[in-house]
């Protein structure tokens, strides 16, 4: 007779491995063709049209653009991005409306020191947190009111977020596509931080490789292009459509990622939307915005469950599947993560588990086809590490495109704590219907004479 101990790991042991692995391999071969397939259509659409950056030359006729700010307790970092606004936007025709709450007084006070006409402090009726989309659906009444008051129209509606670092080509850009476009988002360019080179470091490389690649890919082929709530541009008769319909206000008050569901519903209406990489002539710089991304494990955490929540969960029930075949396709894409996680966790429980054996002198063999498997997927990681690394390498340089490689790891397992943790967030909301702006503090790292316009 075995003992139990010899049962457990002669018996028990190689069978939870092998179905482990054999599941993660199984979902990961289907994860990396999928990858595989946006990375070939990229590479088809790249060599086709290789230059996609807008040259915005500095004649483009004026726009008079509302920029939303919304704001709960950002006493830190407000003060830097409304100076930097008014010191790269001289001269052009915009307001910033800043949104906080009555319980906020310390960034109240921060708004109050300025002094400038084209700040428009806006205090809610009631305290905070409540969601973002409610605090700018304060903001749209405050800059209505403000059109009546003033007898002037705004042609656009400009989303920032409070610890933006704001390009100084951004309001010609949009003051030319607004015209044409409802929709209008630019590059996110996360700001490396010295201090988190891992945590902070990894948004660097999903970033680079959302924003020159992925919704390149989302636009060629006619599938939604999703609002990022930063460096996005709204048209007033999309937002007015919308609101229309909503009874006055646009933001769904009722989400957690009120941004990314504006874009498929702008997008579900009819109106254009487009991804635009545009090069400033007078500058000669790309026009983005660039922000700090949290750079702790529990921050990152904390702001992915949110993500995760309002796009793959809540985003599931909320917007569906509409459209064609690719927007489907772009859909799953966006609520994979949860799959992805369990994947993830199942893949890496394994291998610890096959490791251990092994060390402990009971190696576990895996039948051909596994090893045929894993074999597969090895193939697809080294593409898509490469992959990473090549845009993460053409928005930062080679040593944090080297970094991109092993920060993967890290992203996993941000990604397997944010799932876990949505799951029980998502089903808490379905319990009680609150949703609270769980937002994540912020900084302002950015040198006061900043290399970027």
């Amino acid at each position: 007779m075995l003992s139990d101990k010899a049962l457990f790991l002669d018996g028990l042991i190689p069978t939870l491995v092998y179905e482990l692995l054999l599941f993660a391999a199984c979902g990961m071969l289907l994860f990396g063709i999928d990858d595989l397939l946006v990375d070939l259509i990229w590479l088809w659409q790249h060599f086709r049209k290789p230059n996609l950056a807008v040259q915005v030359p500095d004649d483009t006729p004026p726009a008079k653009i509302a920029v939303f700010v919304p704001a709960w307790r950002e006493d830190a970092v407000i003060g830097h991005m409304m100076r930097r606004c008014l010191t790269v936007w001289e001269g052009q025709d915009f307001c910033l409306f800043v949104g906080t709450y009555p319980n906020d007084p310390a960034t109240a006070a921060v708004i109050k020191a300025f002094q400038s006409d084209q700040i428009k402090h806006v205090i809610l009726s009631h305290d905070g947190p409540t969601t973002k989309a409610d605090c700018l659906n304060g903001i749209w009444q405050a800059m209505r009111a403000f059109e009546q008051r003033e007898r002037v129209v705004f042609d656009a509606v400009l989303l920032h977020d409070a610890e933006d670092q704001v390009h100084s080509g951004e309001l010609k850009l949009f003051g030319r596509l607004c015209r044409d476009h409802d929709l209008i988002q630019i590059p996110v360019v996360p700001e490396p931080v010295a201090e988190s080179r891992w945590i902070a470091g990894h948004y660097l490389d999903e970033f680079a490789e959302a924003h020159r690649k992925e919704l390149i890919v989302r636009q060629a082929l006619g599938a939604s292009v999703p609002s990022a709530g930063t460096g996005c541009a709204l048209s007033r008769r999309a937002l007015n459509s919308i609101a229309d319909q909503k009874g006055g206000l646009p933001f769904d008050e009722t989400s957690l990622t009120e941004d990314y569901e504006l874009g498929l519903r702008l997008w579900q209406d009819g109106f254009s939307s487009r991804f635009v990489r545009a090069v400033d002539l007078l500058t000669e710089t790309e026009i983005v915005v660039r922000s700090c991304f949290p750079a702790t494990l529990k921050t990152a955490v904390r702001q992915k469950t949110r993500w995760i929540i309002g796009i793959a969960l809540a985003g599931w029930d909320r917007a569906g599947w509409r459209g064609r075949v690719s927007e489907h396709w772009m859909r799953w894409r966006d609520r994979r993560v949860i799959l992805a996680a369990t994947l993830i966790f199942a893949g890496y429980s394994g291998m610890v588990l096959w490791l251990s054996s092994w060390a402990l002198g009971r190696a576990i063999s895996m039948p051909w086809f596994v090893t045929t498997l894993f074999g597969a997927n090895f193939m697809l990681l080294v593409w898509r590490l490469l992959f990473r690394a090549y845009f993460t390498t053409l928005q930062y340089g080679w040593r944090e495109g080297a970094c991109s490689v092993p920060r993967l790891f890290v992203g996993n397992v941000i990604a397997v704590m944010a799932a876990s943790r949505a799951l029980f967030g998502y089903i808490q909301i379905l319990f009680t219907g609150h949703v609270v702006w769980d937002k994540t503090s912020h900084i302002f790292a950015f040198e006061p004479k900043s290399q970027y316009p």
